[in-house]
């Protein structure tokens, strides 16, 4: 497989899915937020109601992107070096985030071997909004692991 037929499928993946979902939230959810207050008594036309929303939105938006950014480019790092494996996501954990969780995955090497890897906490254990665990509990999926970074991204 070659690199940009790996870089669509990371692409694709469901940790990058998570990355732009929740940055597109954020985008969404903030100028909402925002909105009532430019709203009320013309603070549209006001100057510190602009200085007010833009403290706002770096405060808010910045370090989402921030960590967007750093996931994004720690899975796309050394993207020659995934292999893909099938792996059955049986072993749940919580993560230390509210609701998060994780699977405990092994996978076979292509030359042999297994490899036991921690995915990354994108599972959700309920909510509306987010990949719910009970909908990938006792599932196979598709597991990308690089062998230089160790970075593992479930592609689905």
């Amino acid at each position: 497989m070659n690199t940009s037929e790996i870089r669509r499928k990371l692409w694709n993946s469901l940790d990058l899915y998570c990355v732009r979902r929740e940055l597109v939230l954020v985008c969404v959810v903030v100028p909402l937020v925002l909105l009532p207050s430019g709203c009320a008594a013309g603070g549209f036309r006001e100057p510190s109601f602009w200085a007010m929303a833009a403290t706002v939105a770096a405060l808010t938006i910045l370090p989402f992107a921030i960590y967007g950014l750093w996931v994004t480019i720690r899975i796309y790092r050394c993207s020659e070096s995934y292999i893909f494996c099938k792996a059955k996501l049986t072993q749940p954990h919580g993560s230390w985030l509210r609701g998060a969780m994780y699977f405990t995955v092994v996978l076979e090497h292509p030359e042999g071997g297994n490899i036991i890897v921690n995915t990354r906490p994108i599972f959700q254990s309920y909510g509306w909004v987010g990949l719910l665990l009970e909908d990938y509990l006792n599932k196979t999926a598709t597991i990308a692991y690089n062998e230089e970074t160790e970075a593992v991204v479930v592609i689905g």
